[in-house]
């Protein structure tokens, strides 16, 4: 767009709300210039808007108003991003994280601001990758220092968040809590129950619910604290092991020679071994019912629900568990109880070439190297972004932003619930489910079906952070308007969390 040329927008009925959350019936066209002031920054200048049942002109006087900016690079160079069950985040450089989306149990970092459909700062720094949880319909976050430590905080419902045995404890964690004996850990994840993380010795370590051996020790209850995984028919302990990741109720591991394993719940094949019965302990991933010909080759593993993505050396995709939806992208919605290569674009072929997977809930995102995103499986919240809401048995291309041609230039990708984020040359964008703002651009809207782009997130000005001799977080003061709220934390002589409360102090 150019400075001082007139622009006129068309509005479809029902794409608008009022202030009470109706849709607005009627179609209207909004007549608007651009124009840069003194700081070079664009502003949109609103002339008129035109309701189209009855050509009522509504002359605006109010000043103009800033387009929002987008998320550049320069933001987060080298940054990390990920897409969670309801909530979006990503990293910068310097170990700040920024997150939106849903905020009901606290997982955005603080239990005052409401969910945010733009990018919110978590207080504190320093931090390297993050990963999500998911417990009992609410939200757990992870944060993995730089010094290998974790970090949890949000809904600790029974003590899911690995920091020790909570009774019937349903109280929050306020603030990023280090979990006690993790330690040198190199990554982390984490989804619905259960949490697995990798330590620097290629061990696995992990915690939460285990009622389906999703956890990989030999007892099939709650973990409160983290536990080292047993070996193949548990013997010894998991070892050389250089990347997890996990479904709603199995795992599955990386090693460094390219097999791998998986272990858990396996009600849809999620194991590999031709059978449907739970395993609490690792075994390696079968080609075929022979058990003769182990899956190798692979050099990046994803999880969705209840199935599994690997992506292979020669760069194809291989996927095996829960088909319904076509996830696994082999043209068909059978379940595959051994994997099964992922077919071309519209079933021609076979999908090659590919850098990036990730699995979603019922549905799979791969990124090939020419930076072009695929996506299969189920599309009904748009999280395909390929400009409808139909289900693909099949890879097909992901739309650029306004839907007009093909994203070309992804560098990372992330898949959600039912939302997906990428990080391109020059931007952070996001499509998908948009019910809790996990979008993060400012919209209202309750899906997109076409890439969007998120917004550029500010320093919370509104936000101060008060810190004891122990560095632990003691109160934060949240300005909103002419009200603010401070919520005070009050630890015991160990450094436990015994309440929060929040008041209005003015």
């Amino acid at each position: 767009m150019k400075d001082g040329h007139d622009y006129t927008l068309h509005i479809p009925p029902y794409s608008l709300e009022d202030i009470n959350g109706e849709k607005l019936n009627d179609s209207y066209f909004l007549k608007f210039q651009i124009v840069s002031n003194e700081s070079a920054k664009k502003k949109l200048l609103i002339e008129s808007i035109s309701q189209n049942n009855n050509s009522k002109i509504m002359s605006l006087n109010e000043s103009a108003k800033s387009l929002p900016s987008t998320l550049t690079r320069g933001v987060l160079e080298h940054g990390e991003i990920y897409a969670g069950i309801d909530k979006s985040g990503f990293i910068a450089k310097n170990g700040d994280v920024w997150l939106w989306g849903s905020n009901e149990m606290g997982q955005l970092g603080d239990f005052i601001t409401p969910s945010s459909n733009k990018p919110v700062q978590l207080a504190g720094t320093d931090v390297v990758s993050m990963n999500k949880g998911f417990t009992g319909g609410t939200f757990s976050s992870y944060a993995l220092k730089t010094d290998g430590t974790v970090t949890a905080f949000g809904f600790n419902y029974y003590g899911f968040l690995g920091l020790g045995p909570a009774g019937d404890q349903t109280d929050f964690v306020v603030s990023p809590t280090p979990i006690s004996g993790l330690s040198n850990v190199n990554n982390i994840s984490s989804r619905f129950y259960h949490t697995l993380a990798v330590k620097s010795n290629r061990t696995v370590w992990g915690w939460g619910d285990n009622q389906r051996g999703q956890v990989g020790v030999d007892r099939l209850e709650l973990i409160t604290t983290p536990e080292q995984i047993k070996g193949v028919n548990g013997v010894g302990n998991l070892m050389d092991i250089i990347a997890v990741d996990v479904g709603e109720i199995h795992s599955i591991a990386l090693s460094s020679t390219g097999t791998v394993y998986v272990w858990g719940g396996n009600n849809h094949g999620q194991l590999a071994n031709g059978s449907l019965n739970d395993e609490s302990f690792p075994s390696k991933v079968q080609m075929g019912s022979s058990n003769v010909s182990l899956l190798t080759g692979v050099k990046a593993i994803s999880a969705g629900d209840n199935f599994n993505l690997v992506l292979k050396e020669d760069g194809t995709v291989w996927g095996w568990g829960q088909n319904d939806k076509g996830q696994l992208g082999d043209s068909t919605t059978v379940e595959r109880r051994y994997p099964v290569q992922v077919k071309g674009s519209n079933g021609v072929g076979l999908l090659n070439n590919v850098i990036a997977i990730s699995g979603g809930s019922n549905y799979s995102l791969a990124l090939k190297s020419d930076g072009t995103v695929w996506s299969w499986g189920e599309n009904s919240m748009g999280q395909l972004g390929d400009g409808t809401t139909l289900g693909k048995l099949t890879p097909t291309q992901v739309k650029a932003i306004g839907g007009k041609s093909f994203l070309n230039d992804v560098i990372k990708i992330d898949a959600g619930n039912s939302h997906s984020i990428a990080l391109t040359s020059s931007s952070f964008i996001t499509w998908g489910n948009n019910t809790e703002g996990q979008l993060g651009n400012d919209s209202l809207i309750s899906y997109s079906n076409i890439p969007v782009t998120v917004l550029q997130p500010s320093i919370r000005q509104d936000y101060e952070y008060i810190y004891d001799s122990a560095n632990r977080l003691t109160a934060i003061i949240i300005h909103k308007g002419n009200i603010s709220y401070r919520r005070d934390f009050v630890y015991d002589s160990n450094g436990n969390l015994l309440s929060a409360i929040t008041k209005e102090i003015k």
